[in-house]
C-alpha cells in the first residue's frame, strides 16, 4: 500500500495492522478519484468551446485526462486484486471451526 493510500489512510495507527481493510479504502479513495477524472473529461469535452481555449490546447487536456484516467482506472484493477489475495490469505489463517460455523 505503500505510496498508493492517501496519507490520511496510510498513516493511520488504526488501520495499519489490517492491510485488507486499508487496501479496501484506498481502492474507495481511487473510485472516486477516478469519477472526478472521468467528470472532468465529460466536462472538458462539452463544455470548451474554441473561444475558451484553443482546439490543440483543448485536446492535449483531454489527453493527459484520458491518461490519467487509464492510470487510475489500472490501479483500481489492481487494488480489487491485491484485496481478493489478501482477503485469501485471511481466510487461510482463520481455524477451520470458526470458518465452518464452529461446528
Amino acid at each position: 500500500m505503500a505510496g498508493v493510500a492517501p496519507p490520511y489512510l496510510a498513516q493511520d495507527p488504526d488501520l495499519v495492522p489490517h492491510p485488507t481493510l486499508l487496501c479496501s479504502l484506498t481502492r474507495h479513495h481511487v473510485a472516486g478519484q477516478l469519477a472526478g477524472c472521468r467528470e472532468a473529461w465529460t466536462r472538458i469535452r462539452t463544455q470548451l468551446n474554441d473561444d475558451q481555449v484553443l482546439p490543440e490546447v483543448a485536446a492535449r487536456i483531454l489527453a493527459a485526462t484520458e491518461a490519467e484516467g487509464r492510470r487510475l482506472a489500472e490501479l483500481e484493477q489492481q487494488l480489487l486484486s491485491v484485496r481478493s489475495e489478501l482477503a485469501i490469505a485471511n481466510w487461510a489463517t482463520i481455524p477451520y471451526k470458526k470458518r465452518s460455523g464452529g461446528r
